[in-house]
């Protein structure tokens, strides 16, 4: 796959290469360094406020402490107002500070400790609301000191204790998130280190395989290569292109074919320019000759031209003649159609009259056949009359008249018979000699379209053969223009035939530029 794409597209695919693994290189220190700037903001926005107010926190709880001291040992009026008005100040400004760190807690621990520092604290507060202001508002100094330094110390100090484990707690925090961001400084820079080394082994191993493909696609250093080209260009072929076992693919490959079909082609061209040099002036001669001959060629031309005009003249003549009988046989021959048709329309008449006499017997076939069984009947009635005796005598009459006219149709229809017999019998005889009449005038017309078409077989022939006569004639007068224009075309080719002698000359000067080996230019 990665051999059929081109040089542009395998530069381009080892250069994206490098581009992702810049990429790559860049999205790791990119993390990284994400992760450092995490941590450094985990510690500079969390652990490190968090450490500064539980600080300010710690100082104003001593600050509040002091100023309980003072409250509780204050000996008149002033100093206790004037130390209660500082209690309410620091107790404000503690406030202050620890809704400041509750805003920083983020962990549970901080959260668990802190309530425990929130709860020990109110416990403090506490005592000093309910039993050592008291003391010291009712004046007895002596057990408002011992509450001081005892239960009240006590509570302060829980709570600044547990203030401290805060603080330490923080303080570890811190350290962590600086931990953390030396792993991951470590971690970016092995990462970084990694990717660095192996993006430069990639981009040699790059570098080695496109420079391999390109000497290879070349052939060799492309120095040597443009040295050979310059020496071709320059026209010697004499040089030996050295390849490597197997080569047959490269550049530098096919210029070595492409000398050795330089070298056969401008060998091919030198002969060639010898042998055109020396057929030049063979041609001249030849063309020199040639130009006398085809003058006599000319002139016996011109004779032939003349006695063909003659020819040509007769056989119109015999055209002519032979169209006009054409004419009068193709007239004779329509005629005979003519006539053949009214014969063909006689026996066709003929044999109708023959087909109606036949139907007309047998209608009188079928009369008499009715006379007959009329007369049958008639006699059949005659013998029933007779039977019916005084009542059948009318009907007698009847039947003896209808016989009387029995007799006489059947006597009719025989004689009508007879008379068309012998009619039918004629109309035969004249069918048959209709029909004889028909067939010699059939015969007499097939003679007649025989010379007819003879006569335009012959009319034709004429025709073509005065056609033929006048392409000869035309071809004639050609070849004479054809041969007139050969003999000056001979005299353009005696004056071509010289310059290309001379170009033949110049064509051998040009080709010694050429250096082949074992020649020499």
């Amino acid at each position: 796959m990665i051999r059929k794409l081109t040089l542009r597209a395998k530069m381009i695919a080892a250069f994206s290469v490098m581009a992702v693994l810049m990429g790559v290189l860049a999205g790791v220190a990119l993390h990284r360094f994400a992760a450092i700037n995490a941590n450094v903001l985990d510690l500079g926005t969390h652990w490190l406020p968090s450490v500064e107010t539980l600080g300010d926190v710690e100082a104003d709880m001593l600050k509040l402490r002091l100023a309980h001291l003072r409250q509780a040992l204050a000996h008149d009026g002033t100093e206790r107002a004037t130390a209660d008005k500082l209690v309410a100040q620091r107790s404000a400004h503690l406030e202050e500070r620890r809704a400041a760190y509750m805003k920083l807690i983020s962990t549970p621990e901080e959260r668990d400790l802190w309530g425990a520092v929130e709860r020990n604290w109110s416990r403090y507060l506490q005592y000093q609301q309910e039993t050592l202001v008291p003391l010291v508002q009712a004046g007895r100094q002596a057990e408002a000191r011992a509450a001081l330094f005892g239960g009240s110390l006590q509570r302060f100090d829980d709570a600044l204790d547990l203030v401290d484990r805060l603080v330490d707690l923080t303080v570890q925090g811190g350290e962590k998130a600086v931990e953390r961001s030396r792993a991951d400084a470590s971690s970016a820079r092995a990462w970084l280190i990694g990717v660095a080394a192996f993006s430069l082994l990639a981009a040699m191993a790059l570098a080695v395989v496109i420079t391999g493909y390109i000497t290879g696609v070349i052939g060799g250093e492309p120095a040597a290569v443009g040295t050979v080209v310059a020496r071709i260009a320059q026209g010697d072929l004499s040089t030996a292109v050295t390849t490597r076992d197997g080569d047959r693919s490269s550049i530098l490959a096919g210029i070595a074919r492409m000398q050795a079909a330089l070298l056969h082609v401008v060998g091919e061209v030198r002969s060639g320019a010898q042998s055109v040099a020396s057929a030049s002036s063979q041609i001249a001669q030849g063309n020199l000759d040639l130009s006398s001959r085809t003058e006599e060629q000319a002139s016996s031309l011109q004779q032939t031209a003349a006695s063909v005009e003659q020819m040509a003249s007769a056989v119109k003549n015999n055209a002519d003649t032979a169209s006009k009988a054409n004419q009068l046989a193709a007239g004779a021959s329509q005629a005979a159609v003519e006539g053949g048709e009214v014969v063909q329309q006689v026996v066709a008449t003929m044999a109708d009259i023959s087909e109606a006499s036949r139907r007309i017997a047998d209608i009188i076939a079928v009369i008499d056949g009715i006379a007959f069984q009329t007369n049958i009947l008639a006699l059949n009635a005659a013998v029933e009359a007779a039977r019916a005796g005084e009542h059948g005598k009318g009907f007698a009459v009847v039947a003896a008249e209808v016989r009387n006219l029995a007799q006489r149709s059947a006597t009719a229809a025989r004689e009508i018979k007879g008379l068309i017999g012998a009619s039918v019998s004629r109309v035969d005889d004249g069918s048959r000699l209709v029909a004889d009449a028909g067939r010699t005038m059939d015969d007499i017309v097939s003679r007649v379209r025989r010379v007819s078409d003879l006569m335009n077989e012959i009319s034709a022939a004429t025709v073509e053969q005065s056609g033929g006569i006048s392409q000869i004639n035309l071809a004639v007068a050609q070849l004479d223009q054809t041969t007139q224009q050969n003999a000056a075309l001979v005299e353009e080719a005696s004056a071509a035939s010289e310059s290309l002698k001379t170009h033949g000359a110049r064509l051998l000067e040009s080709v010694a530029v050429f250096r082949l080996a074992g020649h020499g230019a």
